[in-house]
């Protein structure tokens, strides 16, 4: 047998065979997070007390638990919005919608700034967007991104989160030689909730045969369904939320298939994994289902773990954080340098020695959901309040009333036949929560003086906002664009159409 020596350096493996010395070529190893690659992982619709790590009952994410685990983990982080196309481009870009400069709501467009996709590439990055949420189809949220791929566009497609997993992993493997970031979509748990069979049985005995369909079969008579009993104990309602559950199951699977990749392609342990959530999802929490349709908990309180253990001591923030902050933290994180102030949020963590530790701070923090058609309203957190003010406040009763009618109001508004709401007009409806005595916001409180500062707090935010990005009341509709044919039919297919 011939004798074979390998010589391993830093980069370099020499590899000395009888009749010749070879060369290989091997990433080297990452020294901090500026030598790490960057993996943003977005999970639809997560709410996040139905994760075991946030203490839920159903074992529905073992392995997302495990990475909270040895991540920094962020107990208490809010989205921006509850609405996907106003998340993401405030997540990607670190500017709040009412900032961007470019409106909100049905037709929102993605702000002028940066990216993380472009900084990132600036930077010598190659740099990958890939998801299988058909809105973010009509978006181009993926702006400046190397490569880009919708691995699935059509809607009521479960279970496609090992492809779109599988899609990442054929990228780390043409890319691992260099330093790589990549922007993950994850669609499920997002509705029509249709799990497999065995992910359904992982918590039931048996499926249950008379399923409700969430969009024509739940929206829109929600005051009937709960005058005949639906709600929690009832079997068409726990129908409905296990499937969701087995959704949230099917992407702990996803994501546990993405992490064995890249400990495959021996990038595991030279790579920042961050892992959130676009929004939650509601379940008659505040009388209502599904969505975009209120700021309230469970539509707001999302999942956030940075994992790189070999680099971030794993630790649990009980503070309350916004994903506004993820932009400037992740290029903080990487070193990265970008010359940008005009972000709306702060990076999380700061330098102890070397090692960059969670930096708490004071911070208010705020959240919008600016649907023309739906609730216009905005979240103020700020010390152990919340508060809700809204220009458009909808009733559960009045909520299911628009889902049957938001297809005929979109074309009135695409065609400017609809009016346009003012973004800061006047409230119409105040809510005050003591989020420390009552997390679940299920008693308003009534205390004006409290009252009379959380206002003064929004039109400061106002004022803000206003100066920032010039969006006066009578600049809103310019802003707006004409949705061309098929982005429409895509809208209709991930039920906002």
């Amino acid at each position: 047998m011939k004798k074979r020596l390998l010589i391993m350096t830093a980069a370099v493996a020499v590899l000395l065979v009888a009749g010749g010395v070879y060369l290989l070529t091997m990433p080297a190893p990452a020294s901090s997070l500026a030598d790490c690659n960057v993996v943003v992982v977005v999970i639809d619709s997560l709410r996040a007390d139905h994760l075991g790590c946030f203490g839920y009952g159903r074992d529905t994410s073992p392995f997302l638990d495990s990475v909270a685990g040895e991540s920094v983990f962020f107990e208490r982080a809010n989205s921006m919005s509850s609405y996907t196309c106003e998340v993401v481009p405030a997540l990607l870009s670190g500017l709040l919608p009412s900032s961007g400069g470019t409106g909100t709501g049905w037709l929102a467009m993605p702000p002028a700034a940066e990216n993380l996709g472009e900084h990132f590439g600036r930077a010598g990055y190659k740099t990958g967007f890939f998801t299988d949420q058909p809105a973010l189809a009509t978006l181009p949220v993926d702006r400046g991104f190397d490569e880009v791929d919708h691995v699935e566009t059509r809607w009521g497609i479960s279970q496609v989160g090992p492809l779109l997993s599988a899609r990442a992993l054929e990228f780390v493997r043409h890319n691992k030689r260099q330093k790589f970031m990549m922007y993950l979509h994850y669609m499920d748990p997002h509705a029509p909730y249709q799990p497999k069979n065995e992910s359904y049985l992982r918590f039931a005995k048996e499926i249950y045969p008379n399923p409700l369909r969430l969009y024509d079969q739940v929206r829109p008579v929600i005051p009937q369904l709960v005058a005949e009993g639906f709600g929690p104990g009832e079997a068409r309602f726990e129908d409905l939320m296990l499937r969701y559950d087995a959704e949230i199951y099917e992407a702990d699977r996803a994501i546990r298939l993405l992490f064995d990749g890249l400990k495959r392609h021996e990038v595991l342990d030279k790579t920042l994994v961050i892992i959130t959530a676009d929004h939650g999802e509601e379940f008659l929490d505040h009388g209502y289902i599904e969505h975009a349709w209120r700021l309230y908990r469970e539509s707001v309180h999302v999942p956030l773990f940075f994992y790189a253990p070999k680099f971030l001591n794993p630790a649990r923030v009980s503070e309350p954080v916004s994903l506004i902050d993820m932009a400037p933290t992740i290029l903080d994180l990487a070193q990265i340098q970008h010359g940008r102030t005009d972000f709306d949020g702060k990076p999380l963590f700061g330098r102890n020695g070397v090692a960059p530790v969670y930096a708490p701070r004071t911070k208010r923090l705020f959240a919008e959901l600016l649907m023309e058609t739906r609730d216009n309203v905005r979240m103020v957190i700020d010390g152990d309040y919340k508060y809700l003010a809204g220009q458009r406040w909808l009733t559960p009763a009045e909520c299911a009333h628009q889902a049957g009618v938001q297809d005929k109001q979109l074309e009135q508004l695409r065609a400017g036949k609809l009016p346009v709401i003012d973004p800061w007009g006047p409230v119409v409806h105040e809510e005050l929560y003591n989020i420390k005595d009552d997390p679940d916001e299920k008693r308003p409180i009534e205390d004006e003086a409290q009252l009379a500062r959380m206002r003064q707090v929004l039109d400061q935010y106002k004022a803000f906002c206003q100066a920032k990005s010039n969006m006066r009341p009578d600049k809103v509709k310019s802003q707006q664009r004409e949705m061309t044919e098929d982005e429409k039919e895509r809208m209709k297919a991930v039920g906002y159409m």
